[in-house]
């Protein structure tokens, strides 16, 4: 398989599961933008990034990008480098336990970032001399404010955390996030199971379909 390596606005192919490919382009180091544009192939001829539904922008770990599951670039160089968003949900420090599903036949006890429920709104700026900083807007978020739907977790995705995420919003037509509902100590659906054992640690990737 060809390496691939990140080069800003490239438009890439990721190889799910299920025979399953999503697209996405490359921003600024190390900033991805996800599409909701899924197919049973690799058959993107057709397809012009600048009329895509965005699902979500999130920074990815080089070991993302190094995994394999980037299957090709694509030769589109008419696609509009997307802006990055300013504004973030920061995930408090520290860690902590939690379970899910408790006393049911699928529990799963693991420790999670953030030594309590919640994040911090923040928001990223450049100061005087360029360098970006991050400025804290709001120190808790609540689920009933707008900010909870439309930012996202600041945390780096990796391999296979991403892909099964991605896997989600494909079956579920609809952009999820279920760190975000286990950073809130929100309800996990079930549907998610693959995902839970793949943040906890505890289950080889190949037993969740990696």
């Amino acid at each position: 398989m060809k390496r691939i390596s990140w080069k800003d606005g490239s438009v890439i192919s990721i190889r799910l599961k299920g025979g399953v490919y999503c697209l996405a382009q490359m921003l600024k180091d190390p900033y991805m933008c996800f599409f909701n544009c899924f197919s049973n192939n690799e058959n993107w001829n057709n397809v012009d990034c600048n009329n895509l539904d965005i699902l979500f922008i999130k920074p990815v770990a080089r070991q993302f990008i190094k995994s394999g599951c980037i299957s090709s670039y694509l030769d589109d160089s008419t696609s509009a480098l997307l802006d990055i968003p300013s504004r973030w949900i920061k995930i408090f420090p520290g860690a902590r336990q939690i379970i899910v599903w408790e006393n049911t036949s699928s529990e799963i006890s693991f420790i999670t970032l953030s030594d309590k429920p919640g994040g911090m709104l923040v928001e990223n700026r450049l100061d005087h001399l360029g360098r970006q900083e991050q400025i804290i807007i709001s120190k808790s978020v609540s689920t009933d404010d707008d900010f909870f739907d439309k930012c996202e977790l600041d945390s780096i995705s990796i391999y296979p955390e991403i892909n099964e995420r991605l896997y989600l919003c494909y079956k579920e037509k609809n952009n999820v996030d279920p760190m975000k509902l286990i950073s809130f100590d929100l309800p996990i659906p079930i549907e998610y199971e693959n995902y839970v054992k793949i943040i906890s640690g505890k289950f080889k990737i190949e037993e969740v379909g990696y």
